[in-house]
């Protein structure tokens, strides 16, 4: 009869080096429907590989963290290539439109998001995001919004 396996070992088995070039160990066990390789533990609980990597390699994950793959490979399991950070550091380095939003200089129609020209959006009033928008195209915004017809006006 066979020895059972360590999960470890099972672990060590869904791995493989890619011929890239990269530094990257890539998962080639299942993933999630966002590309995260996901792993069976202790009969029926699931984790994500990234997570379990982490804590087996560096250690417990900060309560409050995210786990942040700094080679932006999702597949990617090499412990080098993950850091705890808070969730706004993880959304603020991948290449998603808010953090590509929050790092430009100029909004969409070329003026600059700096100084005067800048408006710090509210949370309790933006769907619960901080951002950041254009004085100029916010203002032109509102002047073509209030020429519609039907929009009562109330002068003070």
């Amino acid at each position: 009869m066979r020895a059972k396996s360590s999960t470890i070992d099972r672990f060590n088995t869904k791995m493989s080096l890619p011929d890239d070039g990269t530094d990257c160990i890539i998962w080639a066990g299942a993933t999630n429907r966002l590309g995260y390789g996901v792993f069976t533990i202790e009969k029926r609980k699931q984790v994500k590989v990234h997570r379990y990597i982490y804590e087996h390699s560096i250690g417990p994950i900060p309560l409050g963290l995210h786990i942040d793959h700094i080679c932006r490979n999702r597949a990617c399991v090499n412990p080098s290539h993950l850091r705890a950070v808070t969730a706004r550091e993880n959304v603020l380095s991948s290449r998603n439109f808010m953090a590509e939003r929050y790092h430009s200089s100029h909004c969409k129609r070329g003026h600059l998001l700096g100084g005067g020209n800048l408006i710090i959006t509210n949370p309790r009033t933006e769907g619960g995001m901080t951002g950041r928008k254009c004085r100029i195209c916010a203002y032109e915004a509102w002047r073509r919004w209030s020429k519609k017809p039907g929009i009562i006006r109330k002068h003070r």
